[in-house]
């Protein structure tokens, strides 16, 4: 009986090990293509054509990870796939609903589809409710908000506006040169509190 009970924790002990065995062998594949994503961004053909095929086989060991989703994403994304890239930003979001930059990464790709629909509107507003002082959402809604406010509805306008300012208080010359890039200074000189801020003088 003994022997059988050993055998039995042992084959469970297995059972367990293989799911975190898959799941480090996932992060090792992936990881220098991540690394390549976010620092070099994969600057030719083959280093690029190699980091999805990293990111895909990521994904075949270890599917429930939404990091390996959004890294592929974020590769279709600089590639110009923007229906891939949505559609793997919308599975790691089902995995960690609570991931503010994923929610300002689909809204990012939506208006680059030109889908300014329901799913933006949410992805907008979530982003603002979950990472309202995290600067990667902040500058990804600023942006949002310099390039398409007048096509914004009204609750999403006031959430875009709302991460823009907080933006300020540590980002100013970031945000001013979005607005500029987008030539909408006058935007930017309507944004909550931003009387508060030297770059207000711009707006004189």
């Amino acid at each position: 009986m003994r022997a059988l009970t050993g055998l039995a924790a042992l084959a469970a002990l297995a059972a367990l090990s293989v799911p975190a065995i898959q799941r480090g062998a996932a992060d090792l594949v992936a990881f220098g293509a991540r690394h390549g994503l976010d620092r070099a961004g994969l600057p030719t053909v083959e280093a690029s054509a190699r980091a999805r095929q990293r990111f895909e086989r990521a994904i075949e060991l270890d599917g429930g990870n939404p990091d390996h989703h959004e890294y592929l994403a974020r590769w279709y994304e600089h590639a110009g796939a923007y229906r891939q890239a949505l559609s793997h930003f919308r599975t790691a979001l089902e995995a960690r609903p609570a991931w503010p930059y994923a929610w300002a990464d689909v809204a990012r790709v939506k208006l680059r589809l030109g889908e300014l629909d329901g799913e933006f509107d949410s992805a907008v507003q979530r982003a603002a409710r979950l990472g309202p002082w995290e600067r990667g959402v902040q500058l990804a809604t600023a942006e949002i908000a310099f390039q398409a406010e007048h096509r914004l509805a009204p609750e999403t306008r006031r959430a875009a506006l709302g991460l823009t300012s907080n933006a300020l208080k540590r980002n100013q010359r970031e945000v001013a040169e979005l607005a500029v890039r987008r030539g909408r200074l006058d935007l930017l000189c309507a944004v909550p509190g931003i009387g508060a801020y030297p770059i207000a003088l711009r707006c004189i």
